[in-house]
């Protein structure tokens, strides 16, 4: 039996040839990309749990030292914990059973003493002892003394210190402290008169929602983010470090999307977030953790996104774009990269704010996470409709570098890129032209040869819309510009080899390319060719520039 034409090819692969890439799966939710940016600009376990360091901050219920807080301890009551003090590390884990009768005691001055030195173990930056203290089954104590200090909040202080630098730990560690009941005791204590308890337990809640779903989901539901957002409702706070520590503590509560939390739950949390932005003498780290929060309450479906949109959230967050440091810029463009995951009108919200010239600024950062990040929301603006085409193609300067990306950049942001490109190729005629007079056509018959099927599949759409195009200007002129150059960069031959593609969707394509646009009737007539072989096109000039 004689071998199929290449005819007979393309007629059986057409009629399986699905349906292009249209707006709807342009537009690409964040999981698609699984990009490792917040990675890469803050420490993972960073950003989860913090663990507090030893100062010499004397604290009292006003934040300034006061008598009345004061606890008198004796003179050779301080000397022998002073002793203790000056001990190695090995000598005072051997001596802990004696250190945990001390806490137990009824002598007030001695159990004092007994916490603070148990709180400077576990305040030690490398190697803190937290299972040897766990072991010595002081937890329950430490919540004793938490939630009943005799009026005496540096004894609360000292005990949600304690618990805190063990929820700072690994999640076993932080178990042990929430199966024991600390977290509303930790609660209830955000109401305290001390802003130095309210910020400890502040941070004890943020380190037991950044160890797990499962802790995150018990501190939303145990009533934490109410309380939370009062502190931060609240004027003339006189510890800015207390500000900043609710909202990184609410932007844990967030944070996760498997699964994401309750949206009822967190979503009281926006107005009072998006406020904020407009405080005077806000910190870089204060506007980090507020770009966090936002970047995960924007991470999902699109009646998230319109909660931070009617809050005002968005010209802030674009806003900070243009932030120095990138501790600012990176949650920064994750949240807004997120926003124009939306529809037409939450997406057209970030351009009216001046994303678009913002972006184009940050396709040239030296991050490669920051340059694929940007490609991807400028994909996801490109997904819209043709006048957000055109928000992006006003800024040739945008076009060139995406082009340049898409032929000289690293793998993972070639294809965003690409992805930017391929969905503008949707737009009109003068975007299309745009693209090619600025050089897309010759990485775009490059990107076909990848290795990367998505890359490969994306360029072969944007080719074939391109192609398209070229079809309506030959039927004025009678010649389809972009075939010519698209010959000249090889394209079809790029063509011709993927006939023998494994996969059916880009075999299919290139099929349907091949037999729409270059002439191949005559080009197999001995029936023992195979696909593979070359195809011999006559020469012409190809030097064209398209009119805009």
């Amino acid at each position: 039996m004689s071998s199929l034409t290449l005819r007979d090819k393309q007629d059986s692969r057409k009629k399986d040839f699905k349906k292009g890439i249209d707006t709807d799966s342009a537009r690409r939710k964040r999981e698609e990309i699984t990009s490792s940016i917040r990675k890469s600009a803050r420490d993972e376990a960073l950003q989860k749990k913090r663990n507090l360091v030893a100062t010499t901050t004397t604290l009292s219920t006003s934040g300034s030292v006061s008598q009345q807080d004061e606890i008198a301890v004796p003179a050779d009551i301080q000397a022998q914990f002073d002793e203790f003090e000056k001990k190695t590390i090995e000598v005072k884990l051997k001596a802990l059973p004696e250190l945990t009768a001390a806490l137990n005691s009824n002598d007030q001055a001695i159990v004092f003493s007994a916490l603070v030195q148990f709180r400077k173990l576990l305040c030690l930056e490398k190697n803190p002892p937290i299972d040897e203290v766990i072991s010595c089954g002081v937890i329950p104590r430490f919540n004793q003394l938490l939630s009943n200090s005799g009026g005496y909040t540096k004894v609360q202080f000292e005990a949600a210190w304690a618990l805190t630098n063990i929820v700072s730990g690994s999640n076993n560690q932080t178990e042990a402290v929430v199966s024991s009941g600390s977290i509303p005791i930790f609660i209830s204590l955000l109401a305290s008169s001390s802003e130095e308890v309210q910020e400890q337990c502040t941070w004890a809640l943020g380190n037991v929602a950044g160890d797990s779903i499962q802790g995150r989901d018990m501190v939303l539901r145990l009533g934490a983010l109410p309380a939370l957002l009062k502190i931060a409702s609240t004027p003339n706070i006189s510890r800015p470090t207390l500000l900043q520590n609710v909202v990184w503590t609410v932007s844990n509560l967030c944070r996760g999307n498997k699964p994401h939390p309750d949206f009822s739950l967190v979503s009281p949390a926006i107005p009072v977030l998006a406020n904020l932005f407009k405080s005077e003498d806000v910190s870089d780290e204060l506007l980090a953790d507020l770009c966090w929060a936002f970047s995960y309450l924007s991470d999902g479906e699109n009646f998230k996104i319109q909660a931070v949109v009617n809050a005002g959230a968005v010209p802030s967050l674009v806003h900070l774009l243009a932030h120095p440091k990138s501790l600012v810029y990176t949650p920064a463009l994750r949240a807004i990269g997120n926003i124009v995951t939306g529809d037409a009108s939450q997406t057209q919200v970030a351009i009216e704010a001046g994303a678009i010239s913002l972006l184009g600024d940050l396709l040239t950062n030296q991050r490669r996470s920051i340059r694929k990040e940007t490609c991807w929301t400028l994909s996801n603006i490109t997904a819209g409709n043709s006048p957000q085409i055109e928000s992006v193609f006003s800024n040739k300067r945008i076009v060139a570098l995406l082009v340049n990306i898409l032929l000289n950049g690293e793998n993972e942001v070639k294809r965003e890129a690409c992805w930017a490109l391929s969905n503008a190729t949707n737009g009109t005629a003068k975007h299309i032209a745009t693209m090619v007079n600025e050089g897309v056509l010759k990485p775009l018959c490059e990107t076909v040869q990848s290795n990367d099927v998505t890359l490969v599949k994306v360029s072969l759409e944007a080719l074939g819309n391109i192609l398209h195009q070229g079809n309506i200007i030959a039927s004025k002129s009678g010649v389809n510009p972009y075939t010519l150059m698209i010959e000249e960069y090889g394209g079809d031959q790029a063509f011709i080899e993927l006939q023998s593609h494994k996969n059916p969707d880009i075999y299919q394509k290139a099929s349907q390319l091949l037999e729409q646009y270059f002439d191949c009737d005559d080009e197999y007539e001995n029936e023992n060719d195979e696909p593979n072989s070359a195809f011999s096109f006559p020469s012409s000039n190809r030097n064209v520039q398209i009119s805009l």
